[in-house]
């Protein structure tokens, strides 16, 4: 993937955020979404995303939360890559993978997952405390290591919503 290819995807990255936070409305996020997809360089991305994605936002906390997107795209996070205790993982008509094997809890973490006609792999260590609350509509949910499995130190809650889609726990 060329240096543009992936300033694009963090613009797409940023802008589902600004929308699942309510910062941006359903026109809005179409409209940013076809000019990030239209810009034709780096500089063209960085004009647009100033529009819609302001500077700052007072009052939140760094790391507060985290955002992972996954829209009309393949994507796969590994290594130690949660940086907040608080995670968004949105799959639409995409393919997510979150790989949890590598990554250090250091207290409870929360992730919610939306997950719309794509496919979410949640891949975890034998050691990890997780309790699994995620609904299946119109969807499959498969958990080769049971709803709940309990064991020493931090535990990763699940939760969320599957619809017309696939999620698998390893």
């Amino acid at each position: 993937m060329d240096l543009l290819e992936r300033r694009r995807q963090h613009a797409l990255d940023t802008l589902a955020a600004q929308y699942a936070q309510g910062m941006l409305d359903e026109r809005e996020f179409e409209t940013a979404l076809q000019e990030v997809r239209d810009a034709p360089s780096e500089a063209a991305l960085a004009t647009m995303l100033e529009r819609y994605v302001p500077t700052s936002v007072p009052n939140t906390p760094a790391h507060a939360s985290q955002t992972v997107y996954a829209i009309l795209s393949e994507r796969t996070m590994k290594g130690d890559w949660i940086t907040a205790r608080s995670v968004t993982a949105t799959t639409v008509m995409g393919d997510l993978t979150l790989d949890m094997r590598d990554v250090v809890l250091t207290e409870d973490t929360h992730i919610h997952v939306v997950t719309i006609m794509g496919e979410l792999k949640i891949l975890l260590p034998p050691e990890m405390a997780v309790e699994n609350n995620i609904s299946a509509v119109l969807a499959e949910q498969n958990d080769s290591r049971g709803s709940r499995r309990h064991g020493p130190g931090p535990t990763l809650r699940l939760t969320g919503t599957a619809l017309l889609a696939e999620v698998s726990l390893r």
